[in-house]
């Protein structure tokens, strides 16, 4: 991992941490951790991702992160969203 990613992932992990100390929303959530968030199941998840109609997902190396605004602007668009 070079040092530039390992610096950003050091700073996403202080912020949650902080955020955990301070009682307030994440910054950022895993597939699971938003899918449990949400009360969606993983399994939608990815039926909705097929279709394109999941949240946008930022990526470092090999791990999968959801930002909180991303998670915010799909649950604005979410109202009609169906796996069927």
């Amino acid at each position: 991992m070079s040092s530039s990613i390992r610096s950003e992932v050091a700073t996403a992990m202080r912020q949650e941490f902080a955020r955990i100390a301070s009682g307030g929303a994440p910054v950022a959530y895993t597939i699971k951790e938003f899918c449990r968030a949400h009360r969606l199941s993983i399994s939608s998840y990815y039926e909705l991702k097929k279709k394109g109609l999941t949240p946008r997902e930022k990526r470092i190396n090999t791990h999968v992160m959801i930002t909180a605004e991303a998670a915010a602007e799909w649950r604005a668009g979410a109202d009609n969203l169906s796996t069927t």
